[in-house]
């Protein structure tokens, strides 16, 4: 799509969506029907991150068949292969610009019908894949409101009621500042966060939330009383946006911290901070100011984020109460900390398949075989693929990425592309006599701590079975 294009479309995007602050209180709720048709839609076709509760009221019944998961698996295609825009002058790295499925989900926040919602999305997908979501949306609607909506609507609006009233909005709004402080964010301290919500027909249960762009989404088990748990992740659902609402010049000298560092675990630690943060100030910091004590379970699933999120909040406490910003002190004590409990981290592949960048023969693989493939073992946090650019593209590219493990799915070896691809860029040119003598794939792990990949010519079948080799074996044989 045409950058101009683009952002002209994000900006009528968000025209749309201006809301007024709610006096004294810093988060704006909006629960509709339809944010909640598309969350369980997208969930029950296979999303990763859906919620797994909302997936549990679907299996099962009379809908769940073989017709349906093809109507699905068509909106898990549409929604995971939908491309990204980046901002220019911000850090490549932190991929700071939009997501059109972030686009698409967000504006099923304020649609007040299919219709709208139909309205609101149709410049951000191809007519036919536009066409066939609705579709489904459409068919799918009325089994919604049958197992969850029309079980859940008043639960949800007593729910949010519940949540509005259980904080102290003076004292909520003070920890805000001190927050958007600590991360040196331009959001503007005016304007509230407007949180869509759906409900999910549970007492307690696997819901999710999830940062989009300028808004956030979260699920809530509507038969719970826990309105404060739910803050920890609201705010740290803030953070997110707080975090990528830091001016150009912040971000370029955040960034320039983890890349001028000697350890080869500033990359990979570069990767999990901004969820670290968000962990650590959200389910940490904020739940013990309001609750007085801290949260002794899990406070997320991941043991890079859990862990760090938790050997970091001295840190962030320390930094909220002196009213100090991120510096380069606490990203160094970040990066060491890092390296001191996940050593091989940089070795292990459910770290390694977390963050990925690839290059692929688009004449010889589709991208959603080689996500789906990957996606089947590995959870993904990052993806980017590319299948048309040139040398000094992809150099540009791969050093423009820390964290992010370089991937290269070599076509036929005996088509012209192949040949070029080895012979024009330079990571596969120097690695020629090994790629020729390789069985299935070579694997890498450089001085910084990056995993470079090389895939031959493989089907669908083989790329599967090598992923789930890869997860079988666990870390990176030295």
């Amino acid at each position: 799509m045409d950058s101009k294009k683009f952002i002209l479309i994000l900006t009528l995007t968000f025209l749309l969506n201006i809301q007024a602050k709610n006096d004294g209180e810093l988060v704006q709720f909006k629960h509709g029907q339809i944010h909640g048709l598309v969350s369980f839609v997208e969930a029950i076709s296979g999303y990763q991150h859906g919620s797994k509760s909302l997936v549990k009221s679907f299996k099962g019944t009379k809908y769940d068949n073989a017709k349906a998961n093809t109507e699905l698996g068509h909106v898990k295609e549409i929604l995971s292969t939908l491309p990204s825009y980046e901002y220019d002058k911000y850090p490549k790295a932190r991929h700071i610009g939009a997501n059109l499925r972030e686009l698409i989900i967000g504006q099923s926040i304020f649609a007040t019908s299919l219709s709208d919602f139909s309205n609101r999305i149709i410049s951000l997908l191809p007519k036919h894949k536009h066409a066939r979501l609705m579709e489904v949306l459409k068919k799918y609607d009325p089994i919604y409101k049958e197992l969850v909506w029309n079980k859940t609507n008043k639960e949800l609006q007593s729910f949010v009621q519940g949540m509005r009233k259980s904080v102290n909005w003076e004292a909520t709004n003070s920890h805000y500042s001190k927050i958007i402080n600590f991360y040196q964010s331009k959001w503007p301290r005016e304007d509230n966060f407007t949180i869509g919500v759906y409900p999910v027909d549970c007492e307690k249960g696997s819901v999710t939330a999830e940062s989009l762009v300028n808004v956030q989404t979260m699920g809530v088990c509507v038969h719970s009383k826990k309105y404060l748990k739910k803050w920890d992740i609201a705010i740290h659902e803030m953070s997110h946006t707080l975090y990528q609402n830091q001016s150009e010049i912040f971000q370029n000298k955040v960034e320039s911290y983890f890349r001028s560092s000697t350890s080869k675990y500033a990359y990979k630690a570069y990767f999990y901070f901004n969820e670290v943060l968000a962990t650590s100030i959200g389910n940490g910091w904020f739940h013990q100011q309001v609750n007085g004590k801290l949260n002794n379970k899990d406070w997320y699933n991941n043991k890079y984020i859990n862990t760090m999120a938790k050997a970091m909040l001295p840190s962030v406490s320390d930094y909220m109460r002196k009213k100090q910003s991120l510096d380069r002190l606490f990203i160094k004590k970040y990066i060491n900390l890092f390296a001191e409990k996940f050593p091989n981290s940089i070795y292990e592949y459910k770290s390694i398949f977390s963050n990925m960048i690839v290059f692929s023969d688009s004449t010889y693989y589709n991208q959603y075989d080689i996500r789906n493939a990957v996606e089947n073992h590995f959870t993904i946090r990052s993806w980017s693929i590319f299948d048309d650019l040139k040398e000094h593209e992809i150099k540009n590219k791969v050093d423009e990425s820390l964290g992010e493990t370089v991937i290269f799915v070599l076509g036929d070896s005996k088509q012209d592309r192949y040949k070029n691809m080895i012979n024009d860029i330079d990571l596969l040119r120097a690695r020629k006599d090994k790629i020729k003598k390789m069985d299935k794939h070579l694997l890498e792990v450089n001085p910084k701590g990056k995993a470079i990949l090389i895939l031959k010519s493989l089907n669908v079948l083989e790329l599967n079975k090598l992923f789930k080799e890869l997860y079988k074996e666990k870390k990176v044989k030295l």
